[in-house]
């Protein structure tokens, strides 16, 4: 690498220090293979998740761009270490180029160090970096195809014949297809090597309404349930433009994780599927050993001023805005002038941690859109 100057890997998308995770490139082959050993599956999924795995270390380096605080920077780097450390264990189950696989080994070894600094220190100190990281993924097989197109087909409750395969954006690790489906474009794509469907859009114009809004989340519900989504309950639903819109959370223990969100949209002309997004699901579904309730429903109401109703409650598991899992107490409320509001509370200290106006919508149920 010589001397030549590199600059601060925290984090930066205008010096493109993470190149790579912009997207992930798929080498041309002239023969492909006519059947997916279990092997050749193994390796295709690993590589997905290292690149989620990178995508994820990015996240955090561009979080410790603008942190100041010591307490912050220790917690980003305590972050990035294990980010990084993940990557590693699944990098040494691929079998890429030595030559690739040295310098992803070298960056993440850099970026281990780098954490460490931050969590003794308290500080950012990073003075050198890798330019790039080249993740090459497998070609797409022949007959890995064939099977995309059955679920994508058996998904959508259409007809197999009528998707066309098409290249997937080089961000992207799925198989997409395409089909005029009501006079739109209707595409699907498809994530190998486990079949599960990323997204589907159809672009068609839905004029009018013959189904009420029931009968729209009885055919989203049912769609969560053939798509073997058992844990997710609907927990926000809204209508714009004749298309119901309803968003599903994984739910255990009475406890909704909002980082494993699907959305589903249903046109309610006919009742057919609009729109589908699993992506967040996919990406940030796991096994979570949860923190103990420490604070219960009674002790986190005091928190909540006597100036809101309370109207409705629930625990959820949520994202804070330094991109840390936290539980909290969620309390629908509203006040003298009705205004309703989201107010989250902390389930460990009992502290308000964020405050969300909400939207009325046509329906008259209540979006977490704005924030407060």
């Amino acid at each position: 690498m010589g001397k030549r100057k590199i600059v601060v890997l925290l984090l930066s998308l205008n010096f493109a220090i993470l190149a790579v995770l912009g997207g992930m490139i798929y080498q041309t082959q002239t023969a492909l293979a006519e059947e997916i050993t279990a092997r050749e599956e193994n390796q295709a999924y690993a590589l997905i998740q290292l690149a989620e795995g990178l995508r994820d270390l990015e996240r955090t380096l561009q979080k410790a761009q603008h942190a100041t605080s010591p307490a912050l920077i220790t917690e980003l780097g305590t972050r990035l270490y294990g980010n990084a450390r993940e990557a590693r264990v699944i990098l040494r189950k691929l079998q890429i180029p030595p030559e690739d696989a040295a310098e992803i080994q070298t960056f993440l070894e850099i970026t281990s160090r780098h954490a460490q600094t931050m969590v003794q220190t308290g500080r950012i100190d990073l003075e050198r970096t890798p330019d790039t990281i080249s993740v090459f993924a497998p070609a797409p097989y022949t007959n890995g195809v064939e099977q995309a197109r059955q679920q994508a087909a058996a998904f959508a409750n259409l007809p197999q014949s009528i998707f066309t395969h098409t290249e997937s954006a080089l961000d992207s690790p799925a198989y997409t297809f395409q089909a005029r489906v009501d006079g739109g474009d209707f595409v699907i794509e498809v994530r190998p090597p486990d079949g599960q469907i990323l997204r589907a859009e159809n672009t068609r114009t839905v004029r009018r309404s013959n189904l009420t809004h029931e009968e729209g989340l009885e055919q989203a519900r049912d769609l969560i349930a053939r798509t073997c989504h058992a844990t997710m309950t609907l927990h926000h639903w809204w209508i714009t433009d004749h298309t119901l819109t309803a968003e599903f959370f994984h739910t255990q223990d009475q406890i909704l994780h909002y980082p494993d969100r699907i959305t589903v949209s249903i046109a309610l002309d006919n009742g057919r599927l609009t729109g589908f997004d699993a992506q967040d699901y996919l990406q940030n579904h796991r096994a979570r050993d949860l923190p103990e309730l420490r604070v219960c429903q009674d002790q986190a109401m005091e928190a909540i001023p006597e100036t809101l109703q309370i109207q409705a409650h629930h625990l959820a598991l949520r994202i804070t805005s330094t991109g840390q899992e936290t539980l909290s107490h969620a309390f629908q409320a509203q006040d003298l002038a009705g205004q309703s509001y989201m107010v989250y509370v902390s389930a460990i200290t009992g502290q308000q941690e964020a405050i969300y106006a909400l939207t009325d919508t046509e329906t008259g149920f209540f979006t977490n859109r704005a924030r407060a």
